[in-house]
């Protein structure tokens, strides 16, 4: 059986609650709002894996760095082409930055093929956004991350939903 999966980091409930009220402050008309329950860092995205690539890939978790990583989602940013409005880092996020090259270098040891564009440490707060107006309350959220998620994304009537499929 084939699952569409991702790495990624998890911000605990009160930061993702914290996340999802000042979103609604600053954008309460938006039509497409990722769940809070839906709401990570993909570290890396695997796409359609085959159940012997995500036995490999969760037993390669335990060696990825467990190095905590915190840093400040202090930023705002937009994606026209694919119409994403994200909550970002102006900081440099290097730990996070190696981490997701770790999670690309595991899923090519496990056959899978990643996409090689510059990671962008953030969170997607929406999707088919159009030109989105600035924040009125600037972002000032701390992300500890103590763990990596290996989750799988499944599309049903309700939308997606994301079920987490190992941890470490």
């Amino acid at each position: 059986m084939v699952k569409r999966l991702f790495l990624a980091l998890t911000p605990d409930t009160s930061t993702a609650l914290a996340i999802e009220h000042w979103r609604k402050q600053n954008w309460p008309q938006l039509s497409r709002p990722t769940p809070t329950q839906n709401l990570h860092l993909t570290l890396c995205f695997l796409g359609d894996v085959t159940e012997s690539q995500q036995r490999f890939v969760t037993a390669g978790m335990h060696d990825l760095s467990s190095e905590k990583i915190t840093f400040n989602l202090n930023d705002v940013g937009y994606w026209p082409t694919q119409e994403i409005l994200y909550l970002g880092t102006t900081e440099a996020a290097g730990a996070c930055s190696n981490l997701a090259r770790e999670c690309a270098s595991l899923a090519a040891r496990a056959g899978i093929k990643v996409s090689q564009r510059t990671f962008v440490p953030h969170i997607t707060l929406a999707r088919r956004c159009v030109n989105p107006a600035g924040p009125l309350l600037e972002p000032d959220f701390r992300f500890t991350a103590d763990g990596i998620s290996l989750y799988s994304s499944i599309l049903d009537k309700a939308g997606v939903r994301y079920v987490e499929q190992a941890w470490v």
